[in-house]
């Protein structure tokens, strides 16, 4: 009696080595799978890693952006002579915590003139600055007091005169003439007795004015720096 392998014409030799060489092949699949897989996730880990890198770079590049916006913003509105509250408020939101901005909160408010008509007001108390810088310069003596009168004519000076005050006074002169407010700031912060009560309004004005323009040149030079 025949078997059925023998009967249907199948070698069982054969057949075994057919399937294990159809094992063999789908391993051999399996393990190509596998590694076309792995690529392919490694792939998207890379190209995530890039979106995200081109994410933070689009991000950054657009907050830089606004910053640089929101500094020159506020830049034009604090030039004038008022109040610069909403470029300041905009300021805060990009760069909230700088220290220069935190800074300018206060001196939003008020504002300061601008540098034009601090020159136009230093003209005006000029000769008023130079009367009482003679008056009450101890060292000044009689010819201090005869200038002092003569201040609103003319300035008359010796010599071998030397003055502290009035030099300061014309140091600082000299200076708002070639448009160096911060120059006459630092002379006329010298001044001691009457000169400094008068220049007092003017001088806190024109402090105040200088601030501001450092604390915004600060935060765009930082700006640059960062970009």
């Amino acid at each position: 009696m025949l078997s059925f392998e023998a009967a249907a014409g199948v070698n069982p030799a054969d057949m075994m080595a057919q399937i294990q060489a159809l094992q063999a092949q789908n391993k051999a699949l399996e393990a190509k799978f596998d590694a076309n897989v792995g690529a392919v996730a490694t792939r998207v880990d890379n190209l995530q890693g890039q979106f995200t890198d081109v994410a933070k770079g689009a991000k950054d590049a657009t907050d830089a952006a606004r910053a640089s916006y929101a500094v020159a913003a506020a830049t034009d509105a604090a030039r004038s002579s008022g109040p610069f509250e909403p470029a300041y408020a905009a300021l805060v939101g990009v760069l909230p915590e700088d220290p220069n901005v935190v800074a300018l909160a206060a001196l939003s408010k008020k504002g300061a003139p601008t540098r034009e008509q601090l020159r136009d007001q230093f003209t005006k108390i000029e000769l008023e600055l130079v009367r009482a810088a003679r008056v009450g310069d101890p060292d000044a003596g009689m010819w201090g007091q005869v200038q002092a009168s003569l201040a609103q004519f003319v300035v008359v000076r010796r010599v071998d005169e030397r003055d502290d005050s009035n030099d300061l006074v014309e140091s600082a002169s000299a200076k708002m003439k070639a448009n160096d407010l911060d120059g006459a700031v630092a002379q006329l912060s010298k001044l001691k007795g009457e000169g400094a009560k008068v220049v007092a309004p003017w001088l806190e004005k024109a402090k105040t004015r200088v601030e501001i323009d450092q604390r915004l040149a600060a935060i765009r030079s930082q700006l640059s720096k960062k970009g």
